[in-house]
């Protein structure tokens, strides 16, 4: 459990040093064994980034006080929050979010990330399909011909 009430270094742990946080010592961390249990989603904003995570490790805690409020973004089965949104009192002085990192296509989920904090969708840019990208015939001819190879070992094992 990460509690940021220690004085430590940047990192304690595998946890990342959150005492830059306003009223820090509201959070907590407790690092669980990995869950991979479908996961309830409260904030559907945060949905497609959510798909690409296939198990986290963390869950959080936050006491509510009048200036600072915790929101789940979405939460595991036993009801224990795995990823959420910290908020100031002030309405214009923005949101801080908690997330559990990415496991599939990480790219992508940076895209999302970056759109969601531009508030807006990604773009679907039609020359993006005319970009003709250096040798992706013959890659996909061996990635074809890799398949039929595993087929045939396949059907040699079910005999």
């Amino acid at each position: 459990m990460y509690n940021c009430r220690s004085k430590s270094a940047n990192r304690q742990n595998g946890f990342v040093n959150y005492c830059w946080i306003p009223n820090h010592e509201k959070l907590t961390l407790s690092k669980t064994q990995p869950g991979t249990s479908k996961i309830i989603i409260h904030d559907e904003r945060f949905a497609g980034y959510l798909n690409l995570v296939e198990q986290w490790c963390h869950e959080i805690e936050w006491n509510d006080n009048e200036d600072f409020k915790f929101t789940p973004i979405c939460t595991n089965k036993s009801g224990k929050c795995i990823a959420g949104t910290l908020s100031v009192a002030i309405e214009e002085a923005g949101q801080i979010y908690f997330l559990p990192k990415a496991t599939q296509d990480m790219a992508y989920s940076i895209e999302l990330l970056i759109d969601l904090a531009r508030n807006e969708s990604r773009a679907e840019y039609s020359w993006r399909e005319h970009i003709e990208i250096p040798n992706l015939k013959e890659i996909e001819h061996k990635i074809n011909m890799e398949k039929e190879k595993i087929a045939s070992i396949k059907k040699m094992l079910m005999i």
